[in-house]
């Protein structure tokens, strides 16, 4: 994260270093991971995660860490304030149980399975609110310590570190295989090489004598075919480049003139749209969509594009339908 010198905006990271900001995030996480039906929203999981990192990292340089206080000071460490003092202060009602703070749920949706996906962003943010001084270190590994201490959470404790350990163990597997699958790689090219390298080259050799003959044998052309050669208007300029450069398939070099494989990945979304069904018009907007949001690009007679409003406008509505049919 670039750390912002100078001007207006040097100090707009203090905005997350508020009390309204550290409300807003405790909420966003709870709503996001406590939906009915088990189902999470990715997208505010995502983003509420995002900007605790960048609330926690912008916090420790510039004028955001001069301005909230604390860190490491003259071989001492002091507690810092902004959000790593409001997520311990600030409690929230959950329920009928006792107030939560940030820093609670934080430590609570890293024990859960259906944050999985998110383990690797949660730890991140485990190791920056240690970063914030010995009070909240303390409070982490008390945290950690009652649950142990108790029979259901020293269970979900045991199992979290044997999957952490499984799925270290993977990785260093995975490693070891595609350092296996190289090296026998290399080893079969290096003895292909030695056995065949010769005939390549002597191939080598003939394809430049074809190419020297070809050229000294080739008629010149004559001063129409030149004209025709030299004539821009007959060359045809596609709307997209195409890509060029080395296939990663096949290794070779390919242009305009070449087919071009494109590797993609396609996978479903499972973004979804909440919107409130009792506001008729949020209804109505919703139902006015067009089926396509893609803007046309612009023909060659230079007109201007389309967007989804122009579409959505030149469709015939219900009443000039119906006039139509009158009038037919």
């Amino acid at each position: 994260l670039e750390e912002i010198r100078f001007g207006p905006f040097q100090r707009i990271g203090m905005v997350l270093h508020t009390p309204l900001a550290c409300q807003v995030l405790f909420f966003s996480l709870l709503h996001a991971t406590q939906t009915s039906g088990g189902l999470l929203s990715e997208t505010m999981v995502d983003e509420a995660l995002q900007l605790i990192i960048l609330a926690l990292e912008d916090g420790q340089r510039g004028a955001v860490a001069r301005e909230i206080g604390g860190g490491d000071s003259g071989g001492r460490t002091t507690d810092r304030g902004g959000l790593w003092q409001y997520a311990l202060q600030q409690g929230y009602p959950v329920g009928r149980t006792s107030p939560m703070n940030l820093l609670g749920l934080v430590l609570t949706l890293g024990l859960k399975p259906e944050m999985k996906p998110w383990k690797s962003k949660l730890d991140h943010i485990y190791q920056l609110f240690r970063k914030g001084g010995p009070r909240i270190v303390s409070c982490i590994d008390d945290y950690y310590a009652n649950l142990e201490a108790t029979p259901m959470g020293s269970r979900v404790l045991k199992t979290a570190q044997d999957e952490a350990r499984a799925a270290e163990r993977k990785k260093q597997a995975a490693k070891a295989r595609q350092a296996a699958i190289m090296a026998d790689f290399a080893n079969q090219q290096q003895n292909f090489m030695s056995q065949f390298g010769e005939e390549f080259d002597d191939l080598s050799d003939d394809d430049d004598g074809d190419a020297a003959y070809a050229a000294d044998t080739q008629p010149a052309a004559s001063a129409d075919e030149k004209g025709k050669a030299t004539d821009t208007s007959r060359i045809h300029r596609p709307l997209w480049s195409a890509p060029t450069g080395a296939c990663i398939v096949c290794q070779e070099e390919c242009d305009s003139f070449k087919p071009y494989g494109m590797l993609a990945l396609v996978q479903a979304n499972r973004a979804e749209r909440t919107a409130p069904l009792s506001d008729a018009t949020h209804v109505v907007n919703i139902l006015r969509l067009p089926g396509g949001l893609d803007v046309h690009i612009p023909a060659a007679d230079g007109t201007e594009p389309q967007s989804p409003g122009d579409v959505t406008a030149a469709l015939p509505t219900k009443d000039a339908a119906t006039a139509g049919q009158a009038q037919s």
